[in-house]
């Protein structure tokens, strides 16, 4: 088994306020909307709580994503450690870091 250690970082902005994009990943209805779409979801989102994700890949392979929310800490940062199978084999396992905060806009952006 090949085993490959990687960190990234993706940064967003939104023309919304910090408690709306966070009140998104709250809500199991909205979270359902963007992150899994024609997909099987479950989201308790408290500490200790369990997100799952189940579809299938192009392929027609079946995809499960589970994430545990490890910290929340309101409008600033979610902590969830996750694992993505695809069947039965293992794909990936992370730990992911969302962190929400307000930024002065770049100079030059109008």
């Amino acid at each position: 088994m090949e085993v490959t250690h990687s960190t990234f970082t993706l940064e967003r902005r939104y023309q919304a306020s910090v408690e709306r994009v966070f009140e998104a990943w709250a809500t199991p209805e909205a979270r359902r909307r963007w992150m899994a779409q024609g997909a099987e979801h479950s989201q308790n989102f408290v500490v200790g709580g369990l997100e799952t994700v189940k579809g299938f890949d192009g392929e027609g392979r079946a995809l499960t994503y589970q994430a545990r929310y490890a910290e929340i800490v309101l409008n600033e940062r979610i902590l969830t450690t996750s694992t993505l199978h695809t069947e039965d084999r293992l794909s990936t396992v992370s730990v992911t870091s969302v962190e929400f905060g307000r930024r002065m806009p770049t100079p030059g952006w109008c």
